[in-house]
């Protein structure tokens, strides 16, 4: 398991930790960063992870209340 965040483009990257992957929101081009803690990175997990993450922000525009996070933690 990694120690891993979805970090909005643009937004500081914490100390430790190392860009892995990009995802973009299909439904209002929200761009993340998937980051993980340098000492756990694991490519494969991150690729995982970007998908997981679009799912998830895409599926937030069901309800127009939802607005994006700037950070989402934990990622699994």
């Amino acid at each position: 398991m990694t120690d891993a965040k979805a970090i909005k483009l643009g937004a500081d990257i914490p100390k430790g930790f190392k860009e892995m992957a990009r995802v973009t929101c299909g439904t209002c081009g929200a761009e993340y960063i998937i980051v993980h803690d340098e000492q756990f990175a694991d490519s494969k997990a991150a690729i995982r992870q970007a998908n997981e993450h679009r799912i998830r922000v895409e599926g937030e525009h069901v309800d127009p209340k939802n607005v994006h996070l700037v950070v989402y933690e934990p990622l699994d």
